[in-house]
């Protein structure tokens, strides 16, 4: 995952696969020592319309069939974000995380924005809950690492095209186009 980081990162992650934005509103990543990790592409209206237009939502093995990458790939998690945050966590700390996919809560899909103070096990019941009806995820820019992390998870756990959406960044411009959406804009 880490050989082609800086190309995800650029990219969003729709319908299944990693796709060049339309945007070109760029906003830097960077480590928690400064240096440049790449950069994301904030989503405007065509990034956003075409994630809404792909939205659907998965069913209960989907769903466990993400547990259970999230699960196994709890090291990538771990890597990821020691890289941007400095914060070492061991995989174990993603447990929650992972576990919230496999027996979701209530299903409430819609755009989710976090921010970096998100708590991780907080961040996994809204994605958990969300993926159930399709989710689209607006992180911070100070999360992309993560959370180009999670998107090759789910990926590699072949979840429904359209139930899970990573668009870059969590920024003013981002959540204005998402307000003539009918979608549900949920903060964690």
């Amino acid at each position: 995952m880490f050989d082609d980081f800086s190309e995800r990162l650029f990219a969003h992650f729709v319908a299944g696969h990693w796709r060049a934005p339309y945007s070109e509103d760029a906003h830097p990543v960077t480590s928690y020592q400064g240096a440049g990790l790449g950069q994301v592409m904030a989503a405007g209206p065509q990034d956003i319309a075409r994630a809404i237009r792909v939205r659907r939502g998965a069913d209960r093995q989907a769903c466990q069939r993400l547990a259970d990458a999230l699960e196994q790939g709890s090291d990538i998690l771990a890597r990821a974000c020691a890289l941007q945050s400095g914060k070492v966590l061991g995989p174990a700390r993603f447990a929650g995380f992972a576990a919230a996919f496999a027996a979701p809560m209530d299903a409430q899909g819609g755009v989710l924005f976090t921010t970096r103070a998100t708590r991780y096990e907080d961040l996994g019941r809204a994605l958990g809950a969300g993926i159930m009806e399709g989710v689209i995820w607006c992180p911070s820019v100070d999360q992309a690492v993560f959370a180009t992390a999670v998107a090759c998870l789910v990926q590699q756990a072949e979840v429904p095209p359209g139930a899970f959406a990573l668009l870059h960044a969590h920024v003013p411009s981002t959540k204005s186009a998402f307000r003539d959406s009918a979608l549900d804009m949920l903060e964690c």
